[in-house]
């Protein structure tokens, strides 16, 4: 009778030093894969060439940024080229994100403006 191939495998586990037999168990071990991580989501106002303000939500404000200033952003940014990045905050998911940002638009330019000075005081 022939010995099963996995039971070979067995035999030959026995066979290995304590430690390598301890590696070979952690890294055949099936452990859950980890949860997928939810990007950060950010708040931001770009200050358009007509010095007007454009509040949006994204989770790279870097590229999108550079894709409002290619000129395939937000229609509101087409026109009035080049924007630059003046205000961001983190916002967490992109539900309060999206909370923050019609908070954001619903105010005044004025206080807009306040809030964007405000953030730059944490800046020496």
């Amino acid at each position: 009778m022939q010995a099963l191939p996995h039971l070979a495998l067995l035999d030959l586990l026995f066979e290995l030093p304590g430690a390598l037999l301890y590696n070979f168990a952690i890294a055949t071990h099936n452990e859950a894969p980890a949860p997928p991580t939810m990007p950060e989501w950010y708040v931001y106002i770009l200050q358009c060439a007509d010095h007007t303000l454009y509040t949006g939500v994204a989770t790279d404000i870097a590229a999108r940024t550079a894709t409002h200033n290619a000129g395939k952003g937000a229609k509101y940014t087409r026109g009035r080229l080049p924007v630059v990045l003046v205000y961001q905050e983190k916002a967490g998911e992109r539900g309060a994100a999206l909370k923050r940002e019609h908070a954001i638009k619903k105010m005044r330019a004025e206080a807009k403006r306040k809030l964007i000075a405000s953030s730059l005081e944490d800046f020496p």
